[in-house]
């Protein structure tokens, strides 16, 4: 949807509902940590650094409107969920994807999806669960988790 520094916001279910709107998030947040992985391989290959992503995911209810002038105007979205969205990307390490508890139920829980220790996050008072999907490493198969933390406390 739009660019956040160097973050990308995406939002699945507005302006129009998607009843599958989680498992949408959740499927494209795995693509993109596929591909960056590959763009990572060559970028290796010809001596680059690699770049990495953490993706945070977050379910519930926006409020979103165009907001602008005449001259620039875009569809924008506020509110807990968004920035809860954002404290979960900090949990995530590199290839990790870190989710909320209302979109692991949302995404049908994924069951490669590890839960966190419940932990604080800026703005809430209760405790936060989340649930991390892990990274793939460059192994042919894919399939190598990097270990989770959890119980991690953001700023």
């Amino acid at each position: 949807m739009q660019y956040v520094g160097d973050e990308v916001f995406a939002v699945f279910g507005a302006p129009g509902p998607l009843d599958d709107h989680a498992a949408r998030a959740v499927s494209c947040a795995r693509e993109m940590q596929v591909a960056q992985a590959a763009v990572n391989d060559r970028w290796i290959e010809t001596a680059l650094p690699r770049f990495e992503l953490g993706i945070g995911l977050s379910t519930g209810e926006v409020a979103g409107a165009l907001l602008g002038s005449e001259e620039h105007t875009e569809y924008s979205i506020v509110g807990d969920t968004v920035n809860l969205g954002q404290r979960l990307q900090q949990w995530a390490r590199p290839g990790e994807i870190v989710m909320s508890a209302a979109t692991f139920r949302g995404a049908g829980k994924p069951g490669d999806a590890q839960v966190l220790d419940p932990a604080r996050v800026k703005g809430r008072a209760a405790l936060v669960a989340a649930y991390r999907l892990p990274a793939l490493t460059a192994a042919a198969d894919g399939a190598a988790p990097i270990s989770p933390v959890g119980g991690e406390t953001l700023a």
